[in-house]
């Protein structure tokens, strides 16, 4: 299945990458800066901060937000100048600049909060929960996005939560998604060349194979997927009154647990989707078990 793939990558990734650990205390300035360059600047943008800075400065919760923000322009990237005004803007707005304060904010809260701030940014926005708020979420960079896609993992019109919905439930847990993020991260501070000799490697020492059989296919351009989603029902249909009432119930207090977490949570509980990588001789015998009724 997809989980298994995507396994082999990571760890052939994590022998090609070592990965590196984040130096920087959760609810602090230096996760808040490291948290907005390392999107642009890959790893590189932990070396920036630790030469510019002292360790000392960096792992406290209060600073001057222009102060802050007169460094990370002073990197020249219009994307993350970008990026620093709007989520600074948030925090003078909503909490007064007080930083202390946006980082003791509930972590789901904030990250509802944080979706129209960084619209179709959503790197930024994962990289603040998973580096400030120390929240379990994957950050999706541009190459691993490429990389999976070009083992067939994803599919090149899948939107980013799409993505990182199967991603979070293979990185589990917040050291995790950290370790595993950065070594991808890590890349984009390598040269093209670097990059390229790294691919090449994935491409030759992950196998693919059939989810049924087992046979090799990786050189068949396009195997067959096979997509399953596992998710409650939207409708319901009661005879007796009972009945009618447990299901109100239930949608009730499904509709108050909503209400208490962020999207990305309630999907991870309420939805499932699983991918299996087949031959063609396998394609053929999966359709004719669903049809057949065998595929419990």
């Amino acid at each position: 299945m997809s989980y298994t793939l995507i396994r082999k990558i990571n760890d052939q990734m994590l022998r090609e990458v070592p990965s590196r650990i984040f130096p920087f205390q959760y609810g602090t300035i230096g996760s808040l800066m490291s948290s907005l360059m390392i999107p642009v600047f890959g790893t590189e943008a932990l070396t920036m901060l630790q030469n510019d800075w002292k360790q000392t400065d960096l792992n406290v919760a209060e600073g001057s937000l222009e102060e802050m923000q007169h460094y990370l322009e002073s990197k020249k990237n219009e994307l993350l100048t970008e990026m620093t005004h709007e989520l600074f803007r948030f925090i003078n707005n909503q909490y007064l600049g007080v930083l202390q304060t946006f980082f003791e904010e509930d972590v789901w809260q904030m990250d509802n909060a944080l979706a129209p701030i960084f619209e179709n940014k959503d790197e930024f926005r994962d990289t603040l929960l998973l580096f400030v708020f120390s929240a379990p979420v994957f950050p999706v960079s541009l190459f691993m996005r490429e990389v999976m896609i070009h083992f067939h993992v994803f599919e090149t019109d899948e939107f980013y939560m799409d993505v990182q919905a199967i991603l979070n439930e293979y990185y589990t847990d917040t050291a995790k998604c950290q370790r595993n993020y950065l070594a991808w991260k890590h890349l984009d501070s390598l040269s093209e060349n670097e990059r390229h000799k790294i691919m090449g490697n994935l491409e030759s020492t992950v196998p693919f194979n059939c989810d049924g059989c087992g046979k090799n296919i990786k050189s068949l351009k396009a195997p067959f997927i096979s997509r399953i989603e596992v998710y409650p029902s939207r409708s319901g249909d009661f005879d007796q009154e009972d009945e009618e009432k447990d299901f109100v119930s239930e949608v009730s207090s499904m509709l108050e647990m909503v209400g208490q977490k962020a999207e990305r949570e309630v999907t991870k509980e309420m939805w499932t989707e699983y991918r299996l990588f087949l031959c063609a001789e396998c394609r053929n015998t999966f359709i004719k078990r669903i049809e057949n009724g065998e595929f419990i």
